[in-house]
This record gives structure tokens, sequence and C-alpha cells, in this order.
């Protein structure tokens, strides 16, 4: 029982208002939707390099464009194209990444095979005692490189952050999902997969057991989360949760009784 404060420009980046209100009023939706999208992607494109000091005299206190942003409203309110405004600029470069990766696999691949096949052939001929051959240089497989990621697995988002330190953004269609994933992959306690998670919304080095490969050193355990959900779900899901500071990470905005802006169709 409480009522959301109405949007104010003046507290957002230059930019961003104008074009949240602007795309706001084509589509037919309350400002705030777009905005957030905006911000959300504006934090998942910043190189987790880049930080600020709040205090000039306390060098030790940093922090990182790390936000993570949930868009509650009700079905049938245009979330999904409320998402893709902000986030279209963000998702050209992601094709580009992915599709520069792809060239670059295709490139890698004759190289490994060939190296497989010599660095056997040297290795027969040293059993044998013919001679020592020197074994050939491995290729270096190029970096999956990426800037959104959604619907990924706990063990297939630590390759991916190896990959890319400077972080990148989560997209959830709806956040239910992601926070049944954490649950999952705790076998029911929740316990190890928000610890994770609580991990990633404050950053720096990571390190975790795989089946198969044994620990997993990750040097920037980092990702910005933008996502949306309903409100009977989140409701749901709330009283379930755990009390342990993971859903009060989130900036919330909340359109269940935000009206929409008129539809413009201007040129």
């Amino acid at each position: 029982d409480y009522a959301t404060s109405a949007l104010a420009p003046d507290l957002l980046p230059p930019g961003v208002a104008e074009y949240a209100i602007d795309q706001a009023r084509v589509i037919g939706i309350a400002p705030e939707m777009v905005a957030l999208s905006c911000l959300g992607t504006i934090a998942g494109a910043i190189h987790d390099d880049f930080k600020i000091r709040p205090k000039a005299n306390e060098p030790k206190w940093t922090e990182r464009a790390c936000l993570w942003f949930m868009l509650i409203a009700p079905p049938g309110s245009k979330k999904t194209a409320a998402m893709k405004r902000g986030m279209y600029p963000l998702k050209v470069i992601d094709n580009e990444l992915v599709s520069g990766h792809a060239k670059a696999l295709a490139e890698y691949l004759p190289k490994e095979r060939e190296y497989v096949i010599r660095a056997k052939e040297a290795a027969k001929i040293a059993a044998k005692g013919q001679g020592y051959e020197e074994p050939p240089e491995a290729p270096k497989k190029p970096p999956e490189l990426c800037a959104i990621i959604n619907d990924i697995t706990t063990e297939k988002l630590g390759e991916t952050l190896i990959d890319n330190p400077r972080g990148v953004l989560w997209y959830s269609d709806e956040l239910v999902v992601w926070f049944s994933a954490l649950q999952g992959y705790s076998k029911g306690d929740g316990g190890r997969g928000r610890g994770m998670a609580l991990q990633a919304y404050e950053g720096g080095s990571y390190t975790f057991d795989r089946i198969g490969r044994g620990r997993v050193h990750v040097p920037n355990w980092s990702y910005s989360l933008l996502g949306t959900t309903q409100p009977e779900k989140i409701a749901e899901l709330v009283a379930k949760q755990a009390d342990d500071g993971l859903l009060q990470r989130f900036m919330i905005v909340d359109i269940t009784t935000r009206p929409p802006l008129p539809d413009h169709d201007r040129p």
C-alpha cells in the first residue's frame, strides 16, 4: 500500500529524460518504463574499470556502474517494447561482438585441428626415439565477446565473464525466472546461487568449483541486471525470499498505477 512518485526529468542523465518521454508518447506507455531501460543499458555498457569515489578523502571506497533494475507492470503494458527502446544501441553492439567472434572462431578451428595433428605426430616421433621435434605452438582461442546475456547457466556465466571482464548486461524478460534459476542451482535452498548473485552485484574476483573442470577463477564476477515482472508474480516470490539483501539490491519501478502517456503518432 504505497504510491510511487512520478518521474522527475531533472534526476535523469542528459538526453535520457527527453528520449524516454518522447518514446513513451510514441508507444503510449509510462515514461518511467523507457527511462528504466535506458539506465539499465547505460550501466551495462560502462566498463567496470571506470569507478567513482564518493568521498574525495576515502580512496578505498569506490563504486562502479553496476545497477539492478526491476520493472513491475501488469500484463499487456508493453514492457517488452519499452525495454527494446532503451536496449537498442547496446543490442547493435552485442550483435557486432557476436558476429566478430563467429568469424574469429571460424579462423581458429582449422588452426586448432592442425595443432592437434602436429602435436600427436611430434609425440609419436619422440616415443619411437626417432628424434625430437619442437612441438607446435597452440593457437589462442578467441574470447567470446558479448554485451548482453540472458537465460544462462552458472557454469556458462563463469566462462562468459572470464572472456568479458568489463562486465555485461543481464536482461531478463521475466525476473521470476532469474530468481528461480538461483534456487535451482542451489538444489532448493537458494543459498549458493543467491550468494553468487550478491557477489555479481559487488563485483571483483570470484572462484567456484565446477564438475569436470575443478576450480574456476573469474577475475571480475559482475553484471548489471535489467528485468521485468508482473505484480502478482513478484508478490508471490517475495513472500518466499530469504532476507539476505538480494531483493534490496534492485531499483524498483512500479508502474501498476502510473497512467500511460497518450499515444501520439507524430512524424
